[in-house]
């Protein structure tokens, strides 16, 4: 259910610039594995980096009877994918602030 091919025959807006028929990179899946492999495809935009920003925290586990928690959080700029191009939409790579957030003691 609108996971598929469209036919070549097909006009379709997601079709790449200039091109009328457009046949999808993850034809033939069928459910969550069209997220699968959605995900799995590399369109050459993937990358992160580290901003060097960095949070830090203490969470108090007494209300509940745990040990005091210490973190620190790692402020990271990721790119995740293009959607289309430039001449289709005003922001074609999608990125996101990501924090990674890593307890000072792990048991």
């Amino acid at each position: 259910s609108g996971c598929g091919a469209l036919p070549v025959s097909q006009s379709s807006s997601a079709a790449p610039s200039g091109s009328s028929s457009w046949i999808s990179p993850i034809a033939g899946c069928q459910g969550f594995d069209c997220v699968l492999q959605y995900i799995a495809l590399n369109d050459g935009a993937y990358r992160w980096n580290d901003t060097q920003v960095r949070l830090r925290g203490r969470i108090s586990g007494n209300l509940h009877g745990l040990p005091d928690v210490s973190w620190t959080g790692y402020v990271l700029n990721m790119t995740s994918q293009q959607w289309r191009t430039g001449a289709r939409v005003d922001h074609p790579i999608w990125w996101h602030t990501l924090v990674v957030i890593v307890p000072d003691v792990v048991e």
